[in-house]
């Protein structure tokens, strides 16, 4: 039912170190070890995981909540007595890893460049399809109509393209703003190999088009309403850590929001114009 996820996950692994253990930690390679675990001698697997365990906590860590001042204030011992129990240590100087390495980590068929197209194939009448091309970072001025072209291709071509006439349960592409980058992926696809053509050629296609004001707004409302969609604690507290890592502080946040309510259909096709160039540059 994932599998949209793990082809996303793997093909933006050859873009950065954080997308590399994303696909090695919950990828396609986390999900192929998992399968030669299950093979393995389960004390032999115990004792790898005891060690790498404890070669771990040699890096020391912190505790992340996110709750009311009265609470933290309440919950400290209790904080205080896990933290020792585990021994943990205050954060150590990161070790400094070449990238290629982590990279070589995460190859599974041998190693694949930047750009090269990788398959699986898998048991079943239908796949899942992803392409990852560059995109303007967050806090640049083109993020947020970016994200609303993001939006409405995922809303009108993809979902003609990909879905309606490519026959697949889902098309759709959303950007990756920390990270500068513009994801697309299929869903229940029966023609995978076919999908890439295609997310290209949307793009290219969406350039071409002179949009009214009125499919602007519906596009930049309908992306505004991923930002105030409610959340329980749990999807609250993970993305304010996930903000925190990146220092993205909350006047980063209302910039970028009033970008994409301010986005019109000039910035919208000046947004376009930019990915279809990263794409073709790349």
């Amino acid at each position: 039912p994932n599998g949209h996820h793990y082809a996303i996950t793997r093909c933006g692994r050859h873009t950065n170190r954080s997308n590399a253990l994303d696909d090695l930690f919950d990828g396609l390679s986390f999900v192929i070890n998992l399968h030669q675990q299950s093979k393995a001698d389960p004390k032999e697997t115990g004792k790898r995981f005891e060690k790498m365990f404890n070669k771990l906590k040699t890096g020391g860590g912190f505790i992340h909540i996110i709750t009311e001042k009265e609470t933290i204030e309440k919950a400290k011992p209790a904080i205080e007595t896990f933290a020792k129990s585990i021994n943990l240590l205050p954060l150590q100087p990161p070790q400094e890893k070449n990238f290629a390495d982590i990279i070589a980590l995460t190859d599974i068929n041998g190693p694949v460049k930047s750009g090269e197209c990788e398959c699986f194939k898998i048991p079943g009448q239908s796949g899942f399809a992803s392409q990852v091309t560059p995109a303007t970072q967050y806090g640049l001025k083109l993020n947020g109509p970016e994200d609303v072209a993001a939006h409405w291709l995922s809303q009108i071509l993809l979902w003609e393209r990909i879905r309606t006439v490519g026959g697949a349960y889902g098309g759709f592409c959303s950007t990756e703003p920390v990270n500068g980058l513009l994801r697309f992926a299929t869903y229940r696809d029966p023609t995978p190999e076919l999908s890439s053509d295609v997310f290209d050629k949307c793009v290219e296609e969406a350039c071409s088009i002179d949009f009214t004001e009125q499919e602007v707004e519906k596009a930049v409302m309908g992306t505004f309403s991923d930002y105030i969609r409610p959340k329980n604690p749990a999807a609250m507290a993970k993305d304010s850590f996930i903000r925190f890592l990146h220092a993205i502080e909350k006047e980063d946040r209302k910039e970028k929001i009033l970008s994409l309510l301010t986005t019109d259909a000039a910035s919208m096709k000046k947004a376009l114009n930019n990915l279809s160039k990263l794409s073709k540059d790349n």
